[in-house]
């Protein structure tokens, strides 16, 4: 893969997260392994692929990686922690341009956005070739479409609160011990 690419992938990874925030305008833990794989792979971009204006083409990540959870605490590191830090500069750059470009590209398309969830509210699942179509009609056509699903935006509403409502009295509940 090419830079733009694994750029790209990193954006879209972090999409949802950024969905979160434009739509509901809060973040949930929803998003936890996508964050894991856009901060591995921003990583590899800097200390494997040579990816980094700053850093330059150089390989900084050790060859023999531990395949166990307290990896981090046992690699062999072979650079200073002056580097270590210039490293995690450069992966935290990557991924806040990549969280800003699919935050970017959310808000220029907030309004499919929008209808698409009413779609998945209706439909409860979307393939990826269901999305590419829905994604190609212009804002109006995607409107109609969803619109003439069969179900009232009044229903749509209503699954909302009630799924809200359920998962909050569920958290409740639990907290309690009942």
């Amino acid at each position: 893969m090419n830079k733009s690419e694994i750029l790209d992938d990193i954006a879209v990874m972090l999409a949802g997260r950024a969905a979160e925030e434009i739509i509901f305008d809060e973040i949930t833990s929803g998003a936890e392994n996508d964050l894991k794989r856009a901060t591995e792979m921003a990583r590899r971009m800097v200390e494997s692929f040579g990816m980094s204006e700053k850093i330059g083409p150089v390989a900084w990540a050790s060859e023999s990686e531990e395949t166990f959870l307290a990896r981090e605490l046992f690699r062999e590191k072979n650079y200073s922690d002056e580097t270590a830090k210039e490293l995690d500069s450069e992966v935290k750059q990557i991924i806040n341009k990549s969280y800003e470009k699919a935050k970017s590209v959310l808000l220029e398309n907030k309004e499919k956005l929008q209808f698409i969830a009413q779609y998945l509210l209706k439909k409860e699942t979307i393939s990826g070739q269901e999305l590419r179509d829905l994604l190609q009609k212009d804002t109006d056509d995607l409107k109609e479409y969803v619109e003439n699903l069969g179900v009232s935006s009044t229903q749509e509403e209503a699954k909302v609160v009630n799924y809200e409502y359920l998962s909050r009295e569920n958290n409740l509940i639990e907290r309690k011990g009942i």
